[in-house]
């Protein structure tokens, strides 16, 4: 298995947190018009969200192709990566369910006739309830991919830390105590 640099590695995956909970704070801000609107607000964010989703699948194969699975916290990390990969996922579903429940905006087919406003107004407030509740759980699955890649780089960290433990705990048993260097005493004064 390949030497992987720990450190770098929980670095990764706190700028990921960190990513996961700038797109949080972008949906759970976002204001938008059912529509057309609606599309050119939620679909950026989608597209991000599979971006970031990528990314985690990089990191997770990074670690799982590593030496790393073998170590104290290896499997734990492994175990939060796929999680999030889960959540970003559902983030990802429920985006694309923001969108599916937006309202048709454009002008009917020809032999279908044009809805009065109280029928259009009905059909947007529901919309409008349908988005806002899938808006609120991506929001919700966002959080969650933050908290799971904090959680990953916590125990990599962990990890890295044993390790080094380890190591030089090994180095010390293999050296064993040093003997005195000649001419060298300790004189009390």
């Amino acid at each position: 298995m390949a030497p992987l640099d720990l450190h770098e590695q929980e670095r990764q995956l706190n700028d990921l947190a960190k990513e996961f909970e700038v797109l949080r704070a972008r949906v759970g801000d976002l204001s938008y018009t059912p529509g057309v609107d609606a599309l050119r607000r939620i679909g950026p964010l989608l597209y991000q969200v599979q971006d970031l989703t990528a990314v985690v699948l990089v990191r997770l194969n990074a670690l799982h192709n590593s030496s790393h699975t073998g170590v104290t916290y290896g499997r734990s990390s492994l175990k939060c990566l796929s999680s999030v990969v889960v959540a970003a996922s559902l983030v990802s579903n429920a985006l694309a369910r923001t969108l599916h429940a937006n309202p048709d905006e454009s002008m009917p087919f020809p032999g279908r006739r044009m809805e009065d406003a109280p029928a259009r107004i009905a059909r947007q407030a529901k919309a409008i309830l349908l988005m806002n509740g899938y808006l609120d759980e991506a929001a919700r699955q966002l959080e969650l991919c933050a908290r799971g890649c904090r959680f990953a780089a916590t125990h990599v960290a962990r990890s890295r830390t044993a390790t080094q433990a380890r190591r030089t705990e090994f180095a010390q048993s293999k050296s064993g105590p040093r003997p005195p260097v000649p001419g060298m005493t300790r004189s009390s004064s």
